[in-house]
């Protein structure tokens, strides 16, 4: 067992860090390196896509704010690149782009300054674990914060709202206050009569905002079997580049 605990091995994944401060860069590669990644690094984000644009990668742990290209400056370049960039991770210590905007654009993680090396490395870890094992699982209601839409919740309902798809979570439209990295049950039942049920962990909230829907963010944490499958069967059909939507739109629960 490492310092992390029991986490599965990252063996010979490529992992690039990006982060102008050396002491973070490094203790960042570090702790990929002693789980067994292939781990490259560079000092700013015009380096970083030099590297990415001749290397395969399969994730891209970034800093926000960084001379010589910034954090999402690189996932936007790598983006139009690729067509999909590898999971991303951003590290920031500013809000100046919302966590909507980042999550409606691709990005696959963010962490805020200061974080957890644990937490990164288990982030990254899971995000690389096959969508089946990582989401289909047994729903454990008991961590549930509370939203429910449709039939008969045990706390309360939202009905007739509207929701979206993308690649790790969906967007809920709904007034109902949920605090963010609560969990968060949802049993939606849509229009052609089938229901998408699962556990997520809420990531923004929006209320009264000027242009998206108020709602929230939620990220996949469990799924059930029929649900999962509803949602390859769309992913397959709209190939969404949006990790969370930020606005809803292309569904609606009955």
């Amino acid at each position: 067992m490492d310092r992390f605990g029991n986490l599965k091995s990252l063996r010979g994944k490529r992992i690039l860090v990006v982060d102008d401060e050396p002491d973070i860069r490094k203790m960042i590669s570090d702790a990929f390196a002693e789980q067994g990644a292939v781990v490259m690094s560079a000092a700013s984000g015009d380096e970083g896509f030099e590297i990415a644009e001749t290397s395969a990668v399969d994730v891209i742990i970034s800093d926000r704010r960084m001379p010589s290209g910034d954090g999402i400056a690189l996932f936007d370049r790598i983006s139009n690149l690729h067509g999909a960039a590898p999971y991303f991770v951003l590290i920031s210590a500013c809000a100046q782009t919302p966590p909507p905007e980042l999550y409606e654009r691709g990005v696959g993680a963010i962490f805020s300054k200061p974080f957890s090396i644990a937490g990164l490395v288990e982030n990254v870890q899971q995000a690389l674990v096959p969508a089946h094992e990582r989401w289909v699982r047994p729903l454990v209601v008991s961590l549930v914060d509370s939203l429910y839409v449709n039939p008969e919740p045990p706390d309360f309902t939202v009905t007739g709202q509207q929701f979206r798809f993308g690649r790790q979570g969906l967007f809920i439209s709904t007034v109902n206050p949920v605090s963010e990295n609560s969990f968060v049950a949802f049993d939606i039942c849509t229009e052609d009569g089938r229901t998408f049920r699962g556990v997520g962990i809420c990531r923004f909230a929006q209320v009264n905002s000027e242009s998206c829907a108020d709602g929230i963010g939620i990220e996949f944490h469990s799924l059930t079997e029929d649900s999962y499958h509803i949602l390859v069967e769309y992913l397959k059909l709209a190939q969404p580049r949006a990790t969370i939507p930020k606005n809803c739109g292309w569904f609606k629960s009955s």
